[in-house]
């Protein structure tokens, strides 16, 4: 994670503005510019098979998320350009703090995303920093008790239902 951060630390301070960020991403998922699945949009990265920071309630909070439509995806079953893909099509992210975000070079600007934390400075805030260079749409959970990797359901259904609520706005088009 220190070698991400140390990346984008980098990163940011060759290239002085977000939109350079975003024309290399641009880039890079060019090229992967083909079609290989058909997934919807709206998709939970779960982090169940990694032996680190895997949301330990994550089995109470599912059907809350399929009733808003998320798919559920285990990234480590795909290849990088099938990640790439998926990343690509997103509108709305759900994951566990961990390596598979980096993924959102991939995405749209307008992708909804949310960070879910095992504390609230995992990583020092490496996907925050990741995140403000072009994709304003991000949140972040923590996890209410220290030391243990949960997200009440109910923390979960009220970012789903702002959402909801917010892509459902006249505002919104």
């Amino acid at each position: 994670m220190v070698k991400i951060l140390g990346a984008l630390d980098r990163i940011e301070s060759q290239l002085s503005n977000a939109p350079r960020i975003k024309s290399i991403s641009h880039f890079l998922a060019s090229i992967s510019s083909f079609e290989i699945m058909h997934f919807s949009e709206i998709t939970h990265f779960s982090r169940k098979k990694a032996v680190r920071r895997h949301l330990a309630n994550e089995t109470e909070f599912l059907p809350l998320l399929k009733k808003h439509n998320f798919r559920k995806i285990y990234l480590e079953q795909f290849s990088i350009r099938e990640q790439v893909e998926l990343f690509r099509k997103a509108s709305h992210v759900i994951a566990a703090h961990g390596a598979g975000l980096t993924n959102v070079l991939f995405a749209p600007a307008d992708v909804r995303i949310l960070e879910i934390r095992p504390e609230l400075s995992s990583g020092q805030f490496c996907f925050e920093k990741l995140f403000s260079l072009g994709w304003p749409n991000s949140e972040f959970l923590v996890s209410p008790v220290k030391g243990k990797f949960e997200i009440p359901p109910e923390m979960m259904n009220e970012v789903l239902e702002r959402w909801n609520n917010e892509d459902l706005s006249p505002d919104s088009c």
